[in-house]
């Protein structure tokens, strides 16, 4: 999808273009280049035309705009094997571009004083008592492992140790150890998802956050919720937060102020960040 030449722009449909062919122009005018693909990537998946789809044999990837749709299936051996690379679009968006996200603390305490005529009307959920399962990792790319063995213990399903989901990821993907990089975000989802459907049956359905709204009833219903960047993985274990009652149309009425993170390679404490040092991650995962 980095070049928008040739076979790109054939099988039209609908009015005369495919709905991938268009995430391609998108892209173009982004700049015919990895990160201006990836921008115009991000751009369709917070419009609601792109989406990315686990399955427990690989990912489907669509784009539908009006009556035109084209679905693209990626293969367990493609995301195994890394072959798909920069190629495929983030698994999910949570945009930084938002008012929420530039709005720094103090403007929250005016609005709860201005807006919701209360002396604090801040909200708060958290996983109460998770760093009782916190998890460090063994090596620098074993913190998605970590990450997932903390959630696991937490939600008390199947036991699974960081050495028994790496071992069992590598059962997944044999190619996985000789990264030099560790895991990729779609092959940490796609090893969830075969772990599902292998250990956990029922009693989790793991879903994409893309906002903050998700993200707090996630945590207030005591499930964690996984963070994957690009280099890192950590938990999202609490929110400080206020609600918009009239937020701007496409935004959530949930105005964060302080996010709450176990990280796997600290200390087994929780830190909190501000919300525009979260909002870039590739994926935010509710276990």
């Amino acid at each position: 999808m980095h070049s928008c030449r040739g076979s790109e722009t054939r099988g039209l449909v609908g009015r005369g273009v495919t709905a991938l062919a268009l995430l391609c122009l998108v892209a173009c005018a982004q700049g015919d280049t990895p990160a201006g693909t990836e921008a115009a990537q991000r751009t369709l998946i917070a419009a609601g035309i792109l989406h990315v789809v686990p399955t427990s044999n690989g990912f489907t990837i669509s784009a539908s705009v009006g009556n035109a749709s084209q679905t693209r299936t990626v293969s367990a051996e493609q995301i195994c094997e890394g072959a798909t690379g920069s190629d495929l679009p983030p698994l999910a968006v949570m945009g930084c571009t938002s008012s929420v996200l530039n709005t720094p603390s103090e403007f929250l305490r005016q609005f709860e004083v201005d807006v919701l005529h209360a002396p604090s009307h801040r909200q708060h959920v958290e996983l109460s008592g998770i760093e009782r399962y916190w998890v460090h990792q063994s090596k620098i790319n074993d913190c998605w492992a970590a990450t997932l063995a903390t959630a696991r213990s937490f939600r008390r399903l199947y036991p699974m140790s960081q050495n028994r989901i790496l071992s069992f990821a590598q059962a997944q993907c044999p190619d996985l150890e000789s990264q030099r990089t560790g895991a990729n975000a779609y092959q940490i989802v796609y090893v969830i998802t075969r772990l599902i459907l292998m250990r956990d049956g029922n009693a989790v359905h793991p879903h994409f956050c893309d906002d903050y709204g998700c993200i707090a009833d996630s945590i207030r219903n005591q499930h964690p919720v996984i963070m994957l960047n690009s280099d890192h993985a950590e938990l999202v274990v609490g929110m400080d937060y206020v609600i918009n009652p009239n937020p701007p149309s496409g935004t959530s009425a949930v105005m964060p102020d302080l996010i709450y993170l176990l990280d796997p390679a600290g200390d087994g404490t929780v830190k909190n960040v501000l919300p525009l040092e979260i909002c870039g991650a590739d994926a935010f995962i509710a276990y």
